[in-house]
C-alpha cells in the first residue's frame, strides 16, 4: 500500500488558517498518510495550536531550534520524508477531501514523478482583495490552466521548452501545495535553492521538467489563499520576483542540454529586462524598498555574458 509524508511547514501562522489546513488533513478519503507540522521557530506557541489534532496518531508536531527560512525549512521537511510519496500544504491553503486519492490514482506508470493538481485562488483580506487579485498574476494563470494545460501527463522537458516559448512569465506549475513527487524523485533533482524565496518553488519545477514526467490532474482539487500576510504577497511587495525570475532564465541559459534550448532561454532573458526596467522604475515611483544586492546579480552575469549585457544595458536605458 502507498503512503504519502505530507509537510506543513509553519512561521508565525494565523491561527484559523492553521487549524483549517489540518483538519483538511484529516477529512481526506484516503487514509495510508502521516502529518509533520515542522514549525520554523516562529514568535508564537505553534504547538499550543495544533495540539488537539495531535492525538491522531499519523500527526506530528517538531519546531526547528533556530530559524531556517523558506526553504531550510522545507528542505528541512524533504530530509525527513518517509512515505512513497511526499505533499507539502501550506499553512494557510485547502485541499477537497479527494486530494490525496485523486492525485495518487494519477501515478498510473512507474516513468510519473510528479502530478500537478488544479486549484482555484482564494482572494482576502478585506474591500481591496479583489483590486489586488485582478492585478496580480494569479488570473493569467487560471486563464492558462484553463485554456492551454491538458488534462493527462507531459514529458517534462517538451513541457519546460514550452513554457520558455510562452514566455515564462508566471508560475503554471503552481504552488507546492498542490504537486505531489514521488519521494525517489527528490534523490535526483535534490534540494530546494535556499537562496530563492519567491521562485523557490519554480526553481525547483524546472529541475523536475529536466528529470522528470509529470500529470496534470484537471479537476480542481483545493485553494491558494492570497492575503496581505501570505509569503507571496510580502515578496511581491519587496519587487523579489523579477530578480528571481531572471536568475532561473540565466540558469536554464547555461543548463539546458542543446545550444537552441539553450538559445531560446537566453532570448527570453532579453525578453525579461524590459519588465525588470518597468519593475524597478514603478517602484522607485512609489518609493518602495529596492533590493540593490540583488541587482548586483545582473552585473556578475553581465561579465560572464557580455553579449546579453549589451541587450540589458538597452532594455534598461532605452
Amino acid at each position: 500500500m502507498n503512503t504519502v509524508h505530507i509537510f506543513i511547514p509553519t512561521y508565525n501562522p494565523e491561527p484559523e488558517h492553521l487549524r483549517v489546513a489540518i483538519s483538511c488533513v484529516l477529512m481526506q478519503t484516503f487514509p495510508h498518510w502521516t502529518l509533520t507540522i515542522r514549525d520554523d521557530a516562529s514568535d508564537c506557541d505553534v504547538e499550543q495550536i495544533v495540539r488537539p489534532f495531535l492525538n491522531d496518531k499519523r500527526v506530528s508536531f517538531c519546531r526547528n531550534e533556530k530559524n531556517l527560512g523558506i526553504g531550510g525549512n522545507w528542505n528541512a521537511c524533504l530530509r525527513g520524508a518517509k512515505g512513497d510519496f511526499v505533499q507539502f500544504l501550506f499553512q494557510d491553503d485547502l485541499w477537497e477531501p479527494t486530494y490525496l486519492e485523486e492525485c495518487l490514482a494519477a501515478f498510473s506508470q512507474p516513468s510519473i514523478d510528479f502530478v500537478v493538481a488544479n486549484h482555484r485562488y482564494a482572494a482576502e483580506g478585506g474591500p481591496d482583495a479583489a483590486k489586488r487579485f485582478a492585478e496580480s498574476d494569479f488570473p493569467l494563470i487560471e486563464e492558462y490552466r484553463e485554456k492551454k494545460l491538458e488534462e493527462g501527463m507531459h514529458g517534462g522537458h517538451e513541457f519546460l521548452l514550452r513554457w520558455l516559448r510562452e514566455g515564462f512569465d508566471f508560475n503554471v506549475i503552481g504552488e507546492p501545495s498542490f504537486v505531489m513527487l514521488r519521494r525517489s524523485v527528490i534523490t535526483t533533482v535534490g534540494p530546494f535553492n535556499e537562496s530563492l524565496q519567491q521562485y523557490i518553488d519554480v526553481e525547483y519545477w524546472l529541475r523536475l521538467m529536466l528529470a522528470a514526467n509529470f500529470v496534470y490532474v484537471r479537476k480542481e482539487l483545493g485553494a491558494f489563499r492570497i492575503h496581505p500576510g501570505g509569503a507571496s504577497a510580502r515578496n511581491e511587495r519587496q519587487g523579489i520576483g523579477v530578480i528571481e525570475r531572471f536568475k532561473c532564465l540565466s540558469w536554464l541559459a547555461e543548463t539546458l542540454p542543446s545550444r537552441e534550448e539553450r538559445r531560446l532561454a537566453g532570448d527570453v532573458l532579453g525578453s525579461q529586462f524590459s519588465n525588470m526596467k518597468t519593475s524597478f522604475v514603478r517602484r522607485m515611483q512609489e518609493r518602495r524598498k529596492i533590493r540593490w544586492s540583488e541587482f548586483g546579480y545582473l552585473g556578475l552575469f553581465s561579465l560572464r555574458h557580455p553579449q546579453l549585457a549589451l541587450r540589458i544595458l538597452r532594455a534598461l536605458f532605452s
